[in-house]
């Protein structure tokens, strides 16, 4: 590797092939740059290649009905030279959004409203009704 590494005749990638990382932002960014639809890419799996939908952070415009827009969600998206667009979702069932869901996006709220607005009272809220409060 050394030798490689201090041989300043050539470049490495002559010595080392170039080959995918198997990184998402790679094909997204190719995707938007080069105005190529893609919603999914290409990653190394067991000596094989494999394709893996794209998901992304963005923020919820009715990609998944009963969640409130304007959250963060990771969802599976398109992408092209237009930007990045999610793919409508269905509605999460009724008793995973009002058990797990409902739950995350109040203390998030709370959460917020401790770290914005100072005080003890929405702290309060937030550290009794977090899950990891140990006491």
């Amino acid at each position: 590797m050394s030798r490689v590494t201090f041989d300043t005749s050539k470049p490495v990638s002559r010595s080392i092939p170039l080959k995918a990382s198997g990184e998402v932002i790679v094909p997204l960014i190719d995707s938007m740059y080069s105005d190529k639809q893609a919603d999914s890419y290409e990653i190394p799996f067991l000596g094989t290649w494999v394709k893996a939908p794209i998901y992304v952070n963005v923020l919820n415009k009715g990609t998944i009905p009963n969640l409130p827009n304007g959250i963060a969600i990771e969802t599976h998206v398109k992408v092209d030279g237009k930007g990045i667009h999610p793919i409508p979702k269905n509605a999460i069932p009724n008793q995973i959004y009002k058990c797990v869901m409902l739950p995350r996006i109040m203390r998030v709220e709370w959460a917020l409203e401790a770290n914005l607005k100072g005080g003890g009272n929405p702290l309060v809220k937030w550290l009794t009704m977090d899950i990891r409060t140990k006491a």
